[in-house]
């Protein structure tokens, strides 16, 4: 780790330098921003090694995530980004957040607890604060905006829908805590209009096809549903007796009709069980009704199943419906099969 004296001397060597490429010091900047902090908060030394910065698009970005790991949502302006940390340096910042000793410390990575977090949010909060002032002191402008911890999350799958698909410049290095006795590997990822000032912007504003995009991520998304030919009702003395061979009698329609529900149980359409090119398949043929009217309005003139108007107390925002429209998959008839 640098002394005092050699970053001073690493500030005054850039004064003057605003032509110089703001990523081109991030990963000094990254460097300077560990060793205050460091000193701040353990009283040891730390280091930034084999950095690197990158420029990835969001699935990429995704992927590469430390697995096991902690990736912080953060809140750079109206954007968001994703600050990573991996196991092991997970584990060497509980254990230096919780005092143990030099020769306490756990090698293997592990997914993180609630309580890992926890202690972990210091060290990232102090870091995310300290970051874009070592880089603009470096670079002699503004910089960037504020970094601020947003969310805590595990797995990356789930951040595909809510971070935006847009180019990402991602920061990567080794920590390395009290001469390598602990660390591991840190991730920052930050859009790259936030590295070029941007970050002030409302997240999409420069791209005027934001809502489609955020439509079409909304549609993507998985939804499960479960096929019930009908329900039986039972005393619950003989539900508990039964046992490997025992049968129930159900009624004749029920090997034919049967209602597609979600997984909370909401009756959403009733279908016809068949088969189709040799496949187990379901016909739509409905609608469920409910006290409330169907779930789901289908069409007839065009036989799409589109979401039941909203309760007044969660009402659809207007000018987001027609790019849900727009966005939705190819128009399923009412007769149309699902295979199974």
């Amino acid at each position: 780790m640098e002394n005092g004296g050699a970053v001073l001397r690493k500030m005054i060597d850039r004064v003057g330098a605003k032509d110089t490429p703001i990523l081109t010091l991030a990963v000094e900047a990254m460097d300077m921003a560990l060793g205050k902090v460091a000193r701040q908060l353990f009283d040891c030394e730390g280091v930034l090694k084999d950095g690197k910065v990158e420029q990835v698009s969001l699935q990429p970005m995704l992927d590469s995530t430390p697995k096991p790991g902690l990736l912080v949502i953060v809140r750079a302006g109206g954007c968001l980004g994703i600050l990573s940390l991996d196991g092991m340096l997970i584990n060497g910042l509980v254990e230096l957040m919780a005092g143990a000793s030099n020769r306490a410390i756990y090698r293997d990575p592990r997914d993180p607890t609630l309580i890992d977090i926890a202690l972990c949010r210091e060290f990232c909060d102090t870091l995310l604060a300290e970051f874009p002032h070592k880089l603009a002191a470096l670079s002699d402008h503004a910089g960037i905006c504020d970094l601020i911890w947003q969310d805590p999350e595990t797995e990356a799958s789930r951040l595909a829908f809510i971070l935006e698909n847009r180019p990402f410049a991602r920061l990567t290095g080794k920590v390395d805590l009290q001469d390598g006795l602990r660390g591991g590997e840190i991730g920052l990822s930050l859009p790259l209009q936030v590295w070029q000032g941007g970050g002030g912007k409302i997240q999409g504003a420069d791209n005027p096809d934001w809502r489609r995009d955020l439509a079409k991520n909304v549609l993507a998304a998985p939804m499960p549903l479960r096929a019930n030919l009908e329900k039986i009702e039972l005393p619950l003395a003989r539900a508990m007796a039964l046992k490997p061979g025992d049968r129930l009698e159900i009624s004749e329609f029920s090997l034919s009709d049967l209602e597609l529900v979600s997984m909370q149980g909401t009756p959403l359409l009733r279908g016809r069980l068949g088969q189709e090119n040799g496949k187990k398949a379901i016909a739509i043929v409905g609608a469920c009704d409910t006290p409330n009217g169907p779930v789901l309005n289908l069409r007839p003139s065009r036989g799409v199943a589109q979401p039941a108007t909203p309760a007044p107390d969660m009402p659809m925002p207007a000018d987001l419906a027609p790019d849900l429209a727009a966005a939705a998959p190819p128009e399923m008839e009412p007769d149309s099969a699902l295979k199974v």
